[in-house]
């Protein structure tokens, strides 16, 4: 729903990572597809579709070339991984992120991202 929008009008939605489920009463109500989601303690903007696709975009296609969810978080490679992935693909990304990783919605699409067995698991 974050990336397609709600089918449904009007709409709220709550994100949580530790399965609380009192922040549903935080949640804005939204009047169109896309909007405001809740996210722990957080309020995302996601009604700007074509910068969610695209920043969802950028960092599927990093984790498809070894940039990892965690390593999306903290903006951070480990010097082993530099090799594999390639200097100039993580330096690209790097200057892209680091700008972004603070925001709420850089920190909501890192939590959406799929987790190296969710990807594997996807292959098989």
């Amino acid at each position: 729903m974050v990336l397609n929008g709600s089918p449904s009008i009007p709409w709220s939605g709550w994100i949580t990572t530790s399965y609380k489920k009192h922040g549903a009463l935080l949640a804005r109500v939204n009047q169109s597809p896309h909007g405001i989601w809740a996210f722990d303690e957080m309020r995302v903007d996601c009604a700007d579709v074509r910068k969610v696709r695209d920043w969802w975009n950028i960092m599927t296609t990093a984790q498809k070339t070894g940039i990892w969810r965690t390593m999306q978080e903290n903006v951070e490679c480990p010097p082993v991984l530099i090799s594999k992935i390639g200097l100039k693909i993580w330096n690209v990304f790097e200057s892209w992120a680091m700008p972004r990783r603070q925001s709420s919605l850089y920190v909501l699409l890192c939590y959406l991202l799929p987790s190296k067995e969710e990807l594997k698991n996807a292959d098989a």
